[in-house]
């Protein structure tokens, strides 16, 4: 569904869509929790929460996600890398879908963006299971 919103004479027929409001309030939600991240509001201290680490004391595919993602919003790229390097991945692949998504906007693309979300939670999905037993298998888990 497309909103459009009318500004200044109508008969000028200029409109801000909907889909770019959509699209702005995406991005300030990222930017927002890029900042939380950074400022580290985002971390628990303690013991860890993930189940799958609290029963069977061994680390999930995401464990060190999070705080792979503070690092990197705080700038250190390499400690990122070394706690789990899917998070570099991981904002790259979330910015070039914010960007694929104003293309669509400005009609630059036929295929909408959200129709390659289930395509890349697979992929994902798989690269992640498979990145983790590599690290199993390796003893290199956190």
């Amino acid at each position: 569904m497309r909103v459009a919103l009318w500004i200044d004479d109508p008969r000028r027929h200029a409109w801000v869509s909907g889909a770019w409001l959509m699209w702005a309030i995406a991005g300030t939600a990222l930017v927002c929790a890029f900042a939380a991240l950074r400022a580290g509001i985002a971390g628990l201290p303690g013991d860890p929460v993930c189940w799958l680490k609290l029963v069977t004391h061994v680390s999930c595919p995401t464990c060190g996600l999070t705080r792979s993602l503070e690092r990197l919003a705080g700038g250190d790229l390499a400690g990122s890398l070394e706690l789990h390097p899917w998070g570099a991945l991981l904002v790259a692949q979330i910015t070039v879908g914010w960007l694929a998504w104003a293309l669509w906007n400005a009609r630059g693309l036929r295929v909408r963006p959200d129709r390659w979300l289930p395509h890349a939670a697979l992929v994902n999905a798989l690269a992640l299971t498979a990145f983790w037993l590599g690290r199993l298998l390796a003893g290199t888990l956190p």
